[in-house]
């Protein structure tokens, strides 16, 4: 990137390393006093690049990370690989704010199914060697259906017999998550 006439072009590189020192710190004392650490972030790039953020987080001692499992097979496959067995990757299939319309924008098509977009990408996050997946909690039983008890299946928000779930545009009252 160079920079034009204008004077609208700020440079990144010592905020983004100041935000890199304070979640380094901030990781290693969490870590330090015993609390596992999930860094959700939603990686969605390219392999090599999705592959350098979650070593790192690996190296920071991160317990759990996401990826959006749109970004590919091989983009979960390199992420999977980089996490080793220290750090669970799980894959974010569909996001909580999609309604039908907003995903079938997104994706260019019509009428999409949002469980069965999910339940097509949990498949791929698992055979790409992810831990497991995030659903949201009518999800959540079709996918162990088909994922087994191994993978895990993390469902975003509070939730208990004394809330309603509400994250996004997903609404459900506990006794639907089973």
């Amino acid at each position: 990137m160079t920079k034009g006439d204008d004077d609208n072009t700020v440079p990144t590189g010592q905020a983004i390393l100041g935000m890199a020192l304070v979640l380094r710190n901030l990781s290693h004392t969490l870590v330090d006093r015993g609390l596992h650490v999930f860094l959700d972030l939603k990686w969605h790039d390219i392999p090599n690049t999705v592959s350098g953020a979650v070593a790192n987080a690996r190296d920071l001692g991160v317990r759990m990370t996401t990826v959006h499992a749109l970004g590919g097979r091989e983009m979960m496959a390199a992420a999977a690989r980089a996490a080793g067995s220290e750090l669970d990757v799980v894959a974010v299939t569909v996001l909580t704010s999609h309604t039908p319309a907003s995903y079938g924008e997104a994706t260019g098509r019509n009428s999409p199914d949002l469980v069965e977009d999910a339940i097509r990408l949990s498949r791929m996050a698992l055979e790409a060697g992810l831990a497991g997946v995030v659903c949201s909690p009518f999800e959540a039983r079709p996918l162990r259906a088909i994922m087994g008890g191994d993978p895990l299946g993390v469902v975003p928000g509070p939730l208990n017999s004394q809330f309603t779930y509400q994250y996004g545009k997903t609404v459900a009252v506990s006794g639907d998550r089973k």
